[in-house]
């Protein structure tokens, strides 16, 4: 009977918890909305300093931080999951990039929209 208390009052205090809240799937992952996504990440080195995460569901062309840029080899082809503000992509011609806020996208990206990234994390595989 304790251990089921015990599960009940977890339940309880993680339900009320007052951390951010994201949206937790490639196809709702809205324009201007916070997203938390998984996915094979793909860093283009030779461009503009973008790359995409490729998810279960879709693709997204995300606004890498230089730091990742930088130690490509890190995390080129990894599974990870990231966090961030997802922005629509300019429809326009020509068009070979895009900034999203202090970062550069690739115009001819997987997706039609930009995750610019303020949180990366590698999964570890045993």
């Amino acid at each position: 009977m304790r251990w089921l208390l015990a599960i009940v009052a977890m339940l309880l205090s993680a339900s009320c918890s007052s951390g951010p809240t994201y949206q937790a799937g490639a196809a709702e992952c809205d324009s201007n909305s916070r997203c938390h996504l998984t996915g094979r990440l793909e860093v283009f080195t030779g461009s503009y300093g973008s790359g995409a995460i490729t998810t279960s569901k879709s693709c997204y062309d995300v606004a890498l931080p230089k730091a990742i840029l930088q130690d490509s080899g890190k995390w080129d082809g990894k599974s990870v999951t990231i966090v961030g503000e997802a922005i629509s992509r300019p429809e326009m011609r020509n068009l070979m990039w895009y900034a999203v806020k202090d970062r550069r996208v690739d115009a001819g990206g997987c997706g039609t929209k930009a995750i610019y990234v303020e949180q990366i994390w590698v999964h570890r595989h045993h």
